[in-house]
């Protein structure tokens, strides 16, 4: 399912907001068919939202005029304290009037209070942070990375640095561009023990290439530096890029793509179980040789600590049978409907069992003549793909649980619409308003994933009065697991305009969503979610011209959920089965 570019809106969105090289754009081509079906949103034999209730009620920390993903594209911004009650560090970037910086901040939640700071004692345009907690030395410090152009040369470099009440914390600017003329800007950290041993932490930097290629298509080849350090201090030392993971040949890997043409959508992840593994997922759009299908999903893993890897692909999910006898844009019957994405801001993790998951938007339609992607508007998921290991994948649809179904009662087709994503105005914009996010408790085998949800939008714009309150306002969704995503519950619609845990959402727009990756086991049952996310002033985001430039309001909050509550009765004979294998 190739798709079109969209280089020509781009470069409008982009030098219209005077912003060029901040967003990381597909060169894809997305074409919504219209679905002819009202007021069907059934929940047909799923499991109920399990209880749950707000430890800490959202609580305003300022407001930002950058009214768009503050936490970043495929991050955990919120890092957990460990051993330490209701205390954490996250990260965002805002804008504090229309006319200042975009600056990195820095908050710090405490039992009692939230207090929050920018980074920097100077002042660029900055943005996209990340986040680690260490573990080293007894170290409670995060290290923390952004870009920005740190040098005023027209390149954005990333620095990085570790967090110190005085003196000003030491910044250390990993330089760009490269010798190719790439420019690695988006950056992510990631810990995992080292190879040095038990008191040293390995630090992964990922940053993406946000240059174009000659074509003028997206140019996203990913370069992975590492270091590994025994002190904080270590991580301000030059040497960076002499520590970048390569190939076999010496070659970097995953920086091979641009002038093919291919955009990997991706994630990364450390398995906390087994030293030395990690894991590159995610999604191949545009592939040619050596890839062998036209799209695929793929995982290269390592388990020495990125010396080697192996890839395995899977092509896409398996199309399903059209029960709703439903129609392309020129009135054809489709014979079977394709299984595609159509979101990519997205987090992987390994769960309790070593299985890799990695969270998506997802979609279904099918591929024209020009090998473009048409989807059904009424058919956007929260999906996510479960790898085993070897060749053992499975796609797995969160919520609903299936597009459409036979009722084994009636005999009836059963509909189950959903819009899984923000549904600011522009259907362009839809690779930017979509967020999903997974967090995870390892001993418990308990998961959640996270997304502003557009559905109940879907059907206030299809004319069904009984949403109407609901036209310009997205619900953030929080479906949960409590068997690593074999059984996933309905949704809490915790931002809910009705809620009776929190009534001033009727006043808010509860867009990007982001957790910490960690659920914290509060016992009995329970598990506490930490959260972060942007309450917009208005409906539409003012960074693509869809909205009043009036900002939003950085909003933090917690909860728990008792997962003992979910009502499923896992069969452990089951569970020792080997799923099935879907290629």
């Amino acid at each position: 399912m190739t798709k079109n570019s969209l280089i020509g809106f781009i470069l409008i969105v982009l030098f219209s907001t005077n912003l060029f090289g901040q967003f990381n754009q597909p060169g894809m081509k997305f074409y919504p068919i219209e679905t002819e079906i009202k007021n069907t949103y059934t929940r047909y034999d799923t499991i109920p939202a399990p209880e749950w209730e707000f430890i800490t009620f959202p609580a305003e920390l300022m407001t930002s005029y950058y009214d768009y993903m503050p936490g970043g594209y495929k991050a955990h911004p919120i890092k957990k304290l460990s051993g330490f009650d209701e205390t954490n560090y996250f990260v965002f970037h805002a804008r504090s009037s229309t006319t200042n910086n975009r600056r990195v901040y820095l908050a710090y939640v405490s039992p009692i209070s939230i207090s929050f700071e920018t980074i920097t004692n100077y002042d660029n345009w900055q943005g996209f942070p990340s986040i680690e907690l260490p573990t080293i030395n007894d170290n409670y410090d995060p290290i923390m990375i952004w870009h920005e152009d740190f040098d005023y040369d027209g390149y954005s470099e990333t620095p990085i640095t570790y967090y110190t009440m005085f003196p000003l914390p030491p910044i250390f600017p990993i330089e760009n561009p490269d010798s190719l003329g790439n420019e690695f800007i988006w950056p992510l950290l990631y810990i995992s023990d080292s190879p040095l041993g038990y008191d040293y932490n390995r630090v992964h930097v990922l940053r993406t290439n946000c240059r174009y290629n000659s074509s003028g298509n997206s140019c996203p080849n990913v370069q992975i530096l590492y270091k590994d350090i025994q002190y904080l201090e270590e991580v301000t030392n030059p040497g960076w890029l002499d520590n970048q993971i390569t190939n076999e040949n010496g070659d970097p890997i995953f920086t091979d793509w641009c002038e093919q043409d291919i955009i990997p959508y991706w994630s990364f992840a450390v398995d906390e179980q087994v030293p030395g593994r990690i894991a590159f997922i995610g999604y191949m759009d545009y592939p040619v040789w050596p890839w062998p299908e036209p799209d695929m999903f793929f995982v290269y893993e390592s388990l020495d600590y990125g010396e080697t890897w192996t890839l395995y692909d899977f092509g896409m999910p398996p199309a399903i049978e059209n029960l709703l006898q439903l129609e392309d844009n020129q009135g054809n019957v489709l014979d079977s409907i394709e299984v595609g994405i159509i979101g990519f801001h997205n987090t992987a993790l390994f769960d309790g069992e070593g299985n890799l998951h990695w969270c998506y938007t997802g979609s279904y339609g099918y591929t024209d003549d020009e090998e473009n992607w048409n989807y059904f508007d009424h058919f956007i998921h929260a999906c996510e793909f479960v790898w085993f290991g070897d060749d053992i994948v499975e796609w797995r649809n969160v919520w609903p649980p299936v597009p459409w179904e036979i009722d084994p009662e009636t005999g009836d087709t059963l509909v189950h619409e959903s819009a899984a994503y923000n549904m600011y105005p522009g259907d362009a914009n839809l690779f930017h308003e979509n967020t999903q996010k997974q967090a995870v408790n390892l001993e418990n085998n308990w998961m959640i994933q996270v997304w502003a949800d557009g559905t109940y939008q879907m059907f206030a714009e299809d004319g069904d009065t009984t949403y109407l309150d609901y036209l310009e306002h997205p619900i953030i969704f929080v479906s949960a697991t409590k068997d690593n995503g074999v059984h996933w519950t309905e949704p809490i619609e915790l931002t809910d305009i009705y809620s009776v845990e929190f009534p001033d959402f009727a006043d808010q727009i509860t867009v990007y969503p982001y957790i910490c990756d960690q659920i914290v086991d509060l016992g009995d049952g329970w598990g506490q979610v930490y959260m972060d996310y942007l309450d917009d002033n208005s409906f539409g985001s003012s960074i693509f011209n869809q909205g009043e430039y009036n900002g939003g309001q950085i909003t933090y909050c917690s909860f728990k959920i008792n997962f003992d509550s979910i009502l499923v009765e896992i069969d452990e004979e089951q569970e020792q089965q080997t799923p099935e294998i879907l290629l």
